[in-house]
């Protein structure tokens, strides 16, 4: 689900823009009930898989592809 969300920006974007994305797709009420160490962990999957998606983006356009 997090890859499905942070697949949809830009990778331009900062991490600070890809987590507050995420939290907003997110309900509120939900998102509040999470313990605050699933919260951490859930951001920096999302900043981890966000990294990737750059990552694969510099490949592509620098033309490698191995």
């Amino acid at each position: 689900m997090i890859r499905q969300i942070i697949g949809r920006c830009h990778v331009g974007e900062t991490n600070r823009e890809v987590c507050a994305y995420l939290v907003s797709r997110i309900k509120k009420s939900v998102w509040r009930k999470l313990p605050l160490g699933k919260r951490v962990s859930i951001l920096r999957e999302a900043i981890k898989c966000h990294a990737e998606n750059r990552a694969l983006y510099c490949q592509v356009m620098r033309g490698n592809f191995s």
